[in-house]
């Protein structure tokens, strides 16, 4: 307590206002700082999930093409319902070598997905003959979509342009 003109008065200490002043700046240099670390981390790992997107879509959109080969003016695509097979000629018209075909079967039982040519590996400009199978159902479509490899791994390449989409009407029998 201090006596100021006679009268007891309670004194407190604060900070000083220079004090206050440093203790701001540094508060808000520190938030700054981890606000900033925060960003630069979120950010990267934005911008690497962009770069394998565009990477994958830029690759697949100038370099992958392939269709099914025609022999005398008829595409070499062919069913058998009653064992359950197809199987099909395609060629890499793209300038990637193609690491293999993913290949769904749209059956009047559902959609079947088959691995018999998954690892059917057409380099450009190269002819490879594949083959496909279904457990039920009678056929209605089948759709073959490229794998090619980007960044060590194996990716399909979706899309119209690049798939190969028959109906059983587009399709002979074997």
């Amino acid at each position: 307590m201090k006596k100021i003109f006679g009268k007891m008065v309670r004194t407190r200490r604060g900070v000083s206002p220079l004090i206050a002043t440093v203790l701001l700046i540094a508060f808000a240099v520190a938030l700054g700082a981890v606000v900033m670390n925060w960003s630069r981390s979120f950010t990267g790992e934005q911008m690497e999930t962009a770069q394998q997107t565009a990477g994958v879509a830029s690759a697949c959109d100038v370099n992958v093409r392939m269709n099914l080969v025609e022999i005398g003016g008829i595409e070499r695509m062919c069913y058998d319902n009653s064992s359950r097979t197809g199987s099909f000629i395609v060629k890499n018209n793209g300038n990637f070598d193609i690491e293999g075909l993913q290949v769904q079967i749209i059956t009047s039982e559902g959609i079947e997905e088959n691995n018999g040519s998954l690892n059917l590996r057409i380099g450009k400009g190269k002819i490879a003959k594949g083959s496909f199978s279904w457990t039920s159902g009678t056929i209605e479509e089948v759709i073959i979509t490229p794998l090619i490899k980007v960044n060590g791994e194996n990716v399909a390449c979706t899309g119209l342009d690049r798939e190969i989409v028959r109906s059983t009407a587009e399709m002979s029998t074997c």
